[in-house]
Order: C-alpha cells, then structure tokens, then sequence
C-alpha cells in the first residue's frame, strides 16, 4: 500500500477525493452539513452532489446541488453559484439530457465569465468548455472540436498563470 501524500495547496476534503477515501469525504461532508456556517454547507452539498452523481443517484444529486444553488444565491456567493450550475449540468449529462446540461453549463460560463480571478476563470472556464465539448462530440461534431481546442487552449494559459504565480512566491 502507498501511503498518500499530503499537497498543501488542498483542503482536506479534496484530498481525500484524491487519495480515493471517497466513503471518509462523504462521511466528513454529512458530518459538517448545518454544523458549522453556511458557507461550509455550500461546499458539503457540492461534494454530496458530485459523490451522488458518481454513483449514478442521479436524483440526490440533483436535490444536493440545488441546495447548493439555493443557499449560494443567499449567500450572495457567485462562485458557488456557477459551481452548482455546473453540478447540475454534469447530472443532467448524466442523465443522457444535453440540452438541459447545455443551458446549466452556459449559465455557469457566463457567471464566471464576471470573475475578477483571472486563473479561476481560466482553469473553471476551461473545464466548463470542456464539459460542453463533452455533450456535443456525439451532436455537433464540429462545435465540440473548437469548445475542446478552446479548452485545452485555456488548460494551458491556466498552467501558464500558475507557472508564474508560483515563481512570484518564491521571490
């Protein structure tokens, strides 16, 4: 067995996703869930949303992240509520539904599209083009090569930023 190693640019609960303790981050996020503060429930529901859909309950899912776009939107909290989007898009692509994943993906491009971080809207942007190139391989061929170029071209720029925001810390 290898023991895991600790990246100290990770919280907890996304290394235990990384190391594959799945049952420990769904165990941790039930046990945080309406303990602490809002913002820590939004981040629950996100990662109940995403184990629900890995395992293909498809329903809890859906239930998780709107709970997580509800409580967002009173939070007043536009990141959470583009990630929520974009965990409501990623069950209805589970669901085999792509247009409806299509609608939640562009609203949550369009709100990060309003993001000030410059490397969390290339790395998410990134990712969310990614997700739309996913739906679209089957449909539109063509749009779904330009959303994977424009991806990875965003994939790059985001390892670019990091490259140097790295090298800005050790100066």
């Amino acid at each position: 067995m290898v023991a895991p190693e600790p990246q100290s640019d990770k919280e907890l609960h996304h290394q235990l996703g990384l190391w594959g303790y799945y049952a420990e981050q769904e165990n941790l996020y039930n046990a945080l869930l309406s303990k602490i503060d809002f913002p820590i429930d939004t981040v629950c529901y996100n990662g109940l949303g995403n184990i629900a859909d890995s395992r293909g309950e498809l329903d809890k899912a859906t239930h998780y992240h709107q709970q997580h776009l509800e409580l967002s939107k009173k939070l007043g909290d536009r990141q959470g509520e583009w990630m929520a989007l974009t965990g409501l898009g990623n069950v209805e692509k589970s669901r085999g539904r792509w247009k409806e994943a299509i609608t939640y993906y562009r609203q949550a491009l369009n709100m990060l599209e309003d993001s000030q971080d410059l490397a969390k809207l290339t790395q998410s942007g990134a990712i969310l083009l990614g997700n739309l190139a996913n739906v679209w391989r089957y449909h539109k061929p063509d749009e779904a090569l330009q959303l994977a170029t424009a991806a990875l071209e965003q994939f790059q720029t985001f390892s670019s930023l990091t490259h140097v925001e790295r090298k800005t810390r050790q100066l």
